[in-house]
Order: structure tokens, then sequence, then C-alpha cells
């Protein structure tokens, strides 16, 4: 059996809806049907959002469009740009006297020794000291692992540490990861800054009454805080009963903690909304999520 081609998905949806998504798609620079340019991720992402349309009642859609026009994807091939953007942030005299930069992926420790986001923004933020005004004459090293802070770079004096991540939700990882580096790898010359490419404001507000932080792009909730909905309530109730068909647990209702995110990095973060990331089943088949986890 062939696989379903974009054609396919469309054939059941309103000309005049099919085309709003092709202009939608369009004005976000997503691939349309015959423009995978080599991203195999994404080029069923048209299909599969036509897909979830099709599942949707007129209200529902409408309500997802208007989400889907203000949601950010940022896959890594985005990720040196949005960056290079977040560094050149930084006031150029923001990390004082301090003669090393140390950039350290933010995990929590139940995360240390896993391959994880911040690593590869770490290891690009050091390649990017030629870039970086605040880098300018200093030594620029990256760790793999927080638990290095006390083992290869555990002779450093006067080291500004700059942890790293491609996305803040909640806080709450960048909170374990705070304390543990306060607890445990801390250093009497250290001065300490977070860096990364997108940020839930709750959560960046969060870290930001810990460390400096700098960031790309800072994102609000996606219904409550939006001005494009004239009754955030009723765009709330009708996600309600997406949830429920999807059996949406309650932890990750309106996204993780109710983050209300509108996110896709390379992977897509748990805060965003489940519509747009969850492959469970509704009524025996995986539902068609268009950045799915």
């Amino acid at each position: 059996m062939r696989e379903p081609s974009d054609d396919d998905c469309v054939t059941e949806l309103r000309p005049d809806l099919i085309e709003r998504v092709v202009t939608l798609f369009g004005r976000k620079g997503w691939p349309l049907p015959g423009q995978n340019l080599g991203r195999p991720r994404e080029a069923s992402t048209f299909r599969r959002f036509c897909e979830m349309l099709r599942q949707l009642s007129q209200s529902e859609r409408e309500m997802l469009l208007q989400l889907t026009a203000d949601f950010l994807y940022c896959p890594l091939g985005g990720y040196l740009a949005s960056l290079h953007r977040a560094l050149s942030s930084i006031p150029p005299d923001a990390f004082g006297d301090s003669a090393e930069v140390l950039f350290v992926p933010l995990l929590a420790p139940k995360d240390y020794g896993k391959a994880k986001s911040g690593q590869a923004v770490a290891y690009h933020a050091m390649a990017s000291r030629a870039e970086a005004t605040v880098l300018a004459n200093k030594s620029v090293q990256a760790a793999n692992d927080p638990r290095e802070l006390t083992g290869k770079f555990g002779t450093r004096s006067s080291c500004q540490i700059i942890f790293c991540d491609d996305f803040i939700g909640t806080g709450d990882t960048a909170d374990e990861a705070l304390q543990a580096y306060r607890q445990e790898f801390r250093a009497a010359g250290d001065q300490v800054a977070v860096v990364c490419l997108v940020a839930q404001r709750d959560g960046w507000n969060r870290v930001k009454a810990q460390a400096p932080i700098y960031c790309d792009t800072i994102r609000s909730k996606g219904i409550t805080d939006a001005e494009a909905f004239e009754d955030p309530a009723v765009a709330k109730e009708l996600m309600v009963q997406i949830e429920a068909r999807l059996g949406v647990a309650v932890d990750y209702r309106f996204g993780y903690k109710q983050s209300e995110a509108l996110v896709s990095m390379e992977r897509t973060p748990n805060n965003t909304f489940p519509v747009f990331w969850s492959t469970d089943k509704v009524d025996g088949a995986p539902w068609p999520a268009p950045f799915p986890r």
C-alpha cells in the first residue's frame, strides 16, 4: 500500500480552507506539498496538519488556525542564527573582569550523562566566540556536563559560567540545574548567567530571579496572553474539548503545567499544547500531530 500523499489529505477539505492553510504555511516558511527541501521530518507536516483540521469542528479549526499563526518552529538548522542573536544581546561589559568563559549545558541532575540539546547549544556558543563581542579577549571553552565543573574545569579562576539550553518552559529544569550548581559545583571566582534560544515568559522570569538570562525569543501563553482572541474563555473551552478527545493527562493539559506554549524546537517541548505533538490514538488511530514528539 502506498503512503498517503499531501494531495490525499486535502481532498476532503473545502478549497477555501486548503488555500488558507497554504497561505499560512507560506507565511511561516514551512514546506508546502512538493517542497520537502531535503528535510524529511518536515515533508509531511502539511499532510498531518490538514488531517488534523479534518478531524475538528469548524469552531475548533478556527481556533487552531489562530494558534498556528503564532506558532514558532525552530529546528536545528535555525539554532546557530538564534544563538548569535542571543549572544549579541549580552552587553559588552556584562562579564566584567572574568578571564575565562565556560559554556555549560543547563542540565538537571537526573539528566547528567544523557544527550540533551543544551550540549549542542553550549558547543555552538563556544564556536561563536569570534562573532560575539562579549567573548573578545577571553578564554572560551565548553563543558559536556555540569560535573566537569569539579573535574576537567575544577582548577578554574575568575570564570564566567554560562548555562545553555535551546528552550526554557516552566523553569523547573533551570531551577534544578542552578540549585545543583550552587550546592556542588560553584567556585569562589565564578559568575553565572544563562543563555537560551527560546523561553516562555514565566520560565524566563523564574530564571531571571536567580541569574542574568539572555534569550533570543521570549514567548507568552498562547491563549491566556493572546490579543487575537476576542474571548479567550471560548478558545480555552474549545481546547478542553479537543484534549478530552485526545485523553490528555492532567499534568499536560494546555501543555506541561499549563504553559500554553506554541513552540517546536528540534524536538517539540511538552510545554506546547498537546494537540500539536500528541500521537495518542483517537478512535483507534494515532492523532495526526503536525509536530510530533
